[in-house]
């Protein structure tokens, strides 16, 4: 009887272990869904940089 109630912390310590590695499943995904969202927040930078780039490939295929 004694061994048997000394399992029972065992298994709750296990299982508040599953719990808190189930618990950090859904990190990964918000990071992914949030990805679009920075991309779009650097979309401005990106065009000033693409227009730079435009401009100076015409003045060097002009020269």
């Amino acid at each position: 009887m004694l061994s048997d109630g000394m399992n029972f912390p065992r298994i709750l310590l296990a299982l508040l272990q599953v719990i808190g590695a189930i618990s950090f499943l859904p990190y990964p995904a918000i990071i992914i869904a949030s990805l679009p969202y920075i991309a779009i927040s650097l979309y401005p930078f990106l065009w000033i940089v693409l227009f730079r780039w435009s401009w100076r490939s015409r003045v060097v295929s002009a020269l």
